[in-house]
């Protein structure tokens, strides 16, 4: 995700703020996670909804990135340097700020389509062997492509390491020195660029595409379905564009020699939002998951049931 060389952060007054907000976002998220896991993974009926499968996975990769990623990368800014310094601990932080993050993203990605099947083409889904060819595998493709990808460049690609806990991830992964360029350029475009692209095409289209169809046909019970829908996808689709698409495009003038960010702003200031997807994401989907609402304001809210006492009656 980060692909700066200088992560050393020199103020600190933006390293104690940002410290500030990534782990105060982070402590509040946590429950919200645990939350969202225990319902989606108990209540069968939710669980049996197909459009839920993505969103599982995406909390589930968002979750890992937050708690893995986002902690080590807090320890780093608390201390100034990889503590421990560990090899094993400097793959695993390169492996999840890379093959978890692309992951989630490309889990995204492939929700924003198949709202589309989902609300339009719905009889391409009628029977096992359709939901095999046009849900479960793509999901398994695009949520596996980029952990398998980075797992092999990260941990087993044949390059020669060096290890700095001066460095964010100990330093630049070694891959990115012996991988050619058109494979930059088209790891940075298909994996991030274009995904992220296409989230928002896909998001927006689906939304005028509904409001179309709404007014043609005026089916009020299929708009109640549809509007929860356009409302979990929107609200995610916002947040990864919000706090990732600055990034992109800031990579991307990098590459054309349009400097509109040097690599230090780019590093510190917009790269380290990129962890902002998986600290907001799951206060996103419990808004948009209506039959949690209820469940939640009664653990909010909770009372402790008073015990009626009934006075003895006087015998005569």
């Amino acid at each position: 995700m980060n692909d700066f060389g200088d992560d050393s952060i020199s103020s600190s007054q933006w390293k104690n703020d940002l410290f500030a907000i990534l782990l105060t976002g982070q402590l509040l998220s946590i429950p919200c996670y645990l939350f969202l896991f225990y319902h989606l993974l108990r209540d069968k009926l939710l669980w049996k909804n197909l459009q839920n499968h993505s969103i599982v996975l995406l909390l589930i990769y968002n979750f890992l990135q937050m708690m893995i990623d986002l902690s080590m990368t807090l320890n780093f800014y608390r201390v100034g340097h990889q503590h421990p310094l560990n090899v094993s601990l400097c793959f695993l932080h390169g492996y999840v700020d890379y093959g978890i993050w692309y992951g989630a993203l490309h889990i995204m990605f492939w929700n924003s389509i198949e709202r589309h099947i989902l609300i339009f083409y719905s009889n391409f889904l009628r029977t096992a062997r359709q939901r095999i060819l046009f849900h479960y595998i793509p999901l398994g493709f695009v949520s596996s492509y980029a952990p398998i990808l980075y797992f092999y460049l990260i941990v087993l690609c044949p390059c020669q390491r060096f290890y700095n806990g001066f460095l964010l991830f100990c330093g630049v992964v070694c891959y990115s020195y012996v991988i050619p360029q058109w494979f930059s350029w088209f790891e940075s475009l298909m994996n991030c660029a274009l995904p992220i692209l296409f989230i928002g095409v896909f998001s927006w289209t689906l939304i005028i595409r509904v409001i179309l169809q709404k007014r043609r046909l005026q089916q009020a019970v299929n708009w109640r379905r549809q509007r929860k829908m356009i409302i979990q996808l929107a609200s995610v689709s916002i947040i990864y564009l919000a706090f990732s698409l600055p990034y992109v495009i800031a990579t991307v003038t990098s590459w054309l020699d349009a400097f509109l960010f040097d690599s230090y702003t780019i590093a510190v200031y917009i790269g380290a939002f990129a962890h902002m997807p998986a600290i907001v994401m799951p206060y996103a989907n419990l808004v948009a998951l209506s039959p949690l609402k209820p469940k939640l304001a009664k653990i909010l809210f909770w009372k402790p049931k008073q015990q009626r006492t009934v006075a003895p009656s006087a015998r005569t």
